[in-house]
């Protein structure tokens, strides 16, 4: 284990362990701050997305897995103990078939890489496990195909169908959940406060998620563009620790109004299972569009979506 790292990576996985993947994220992050090379912390935090996105079948989640695990074999030693880490993890992820080519090509000189292949292919067939809410067996059969069939067009298709497919997930005219919560400064703030007043874009978003921040910069535009012309962007924070917010908006020097979901009641509510996801909300409480992951080109599309309501 590299040095400086350990503390972090224990934590990583004892929360990890007690169900805790956005707290263990938090926690390799805090271990790659310290050592942004360390194999062990890109191989943990790969671990974790993968069991972010067996949960869910978030894209997001899958291509944070992939990234994280390519970062870790990029920095993997020559040692045995560090090679049967990668395997355990690939097998987990569905990364076999990367590993498995890493071991034929650039590191078919290590002593252990044959005997590693092989294991590889034997396993294959059990990659990729999928859980599913369902109880009853027949309805989790089906209900499990239904979502790897749609996760899997969804990632080969891009962001775009993604965008579209949530879309129409999401019919014009259905009710917004009301919710009240309390902002930065403490104040409380209720949907209903801007009924007949305002077009809400409302953002669900955490300051460990890539594509979150990645958004973020576009949602301070908007907000300040359409401020006092009927439009109001509310961020809902899903961070576990809401003191890590402010200092993250100060130094990005973003002026966005932030609200806290704390326990993500409001985001189950709204049925949000990746972030960022960010739903248009009209002046009469309805849906009408919903936008999930990050895009070049996302805020030219929810000022689209916006000005007809406007």
């Amino acid at each position: 284990m590299e040095p400086g790292s350990a503390s972090p990576l224990l934590e990583a996985g004892r929360l990890a362990e007690a169900g805790d993947l956005d707290g263990a994220v938090r926690a390799c992050q805090r271990a790659l701050r310290i050592m942004p090379d360390s194999f062990a912390a890109h191989l943990k935090l790969a671990e974790v997305y993968g069991r972010k996105h067996e949960r869910s079948l978030d894209p997001v989640m899958r291509k944070l897995m992939d990234k994280e695990f390519g970062e870790a074999m990029r920095r993997a030693p020559p040692d045995e103990n560090a090679h049967n880490a990668l395997f355990d993890v690939a097998v987990m992820t569905g990364q076999g078939e990367a590993l498995h080519a890493r071991y034929l090509g650039e590191w078919a000189s290590l002593p252990f890489a044959e005997p590693a292949a092989r294991r590889l292919a034997d396993a294959r067939p059990q990659e990729v496990p999928i859980q599913d809410p369902a109880t009853d067996p027949l309805r989790k059969i089906m209900y499990g195909a239904i979502l790897l069939i749609s996760a899997s067009l969804v990632w080969q298709l891009g962001p775009r169908i993604w965008y579209r497919l949530q879309e129409a997930a999401t019919p014009p005219g259905n009710p917004a959940p009301l919710f009240a919560l309390e902002d930065t400064s403490g104040k409380r703030v209720a949907l209903q406060d801007f009924r007949g007043k305002a077009v809400v874009v409302l953002d669900f978003w955490a300051t460990w998620c890539g594509p979150c921040r990645a958004s973020l910069p576009a949602l301070h535009d908007l907000r300040q563009k359409y401020m006092g012309k009927g439009l109001e962007v509310l961020n809902l924070s899903l961070d576990d620790d809401p003191s890590v917010v402010p200092p993250y908006l100060a130094q990005q020097q973003l002026n966005l109004w932030v609200l806290y979901d704390r326990g993500h009641v409001v985001a189950r509510a709204y049925g949000v299972t990746g972030i960022p996801s960010i739903f248009i909300i009209d002046k009469k409480g309805s849906k009408r569009e919903q936008f999930t992951g990050y895009s070049p080109d996302l805020e030219a599309r929810i000022e689209a979506a916006v000005k007809p309501l406007l």
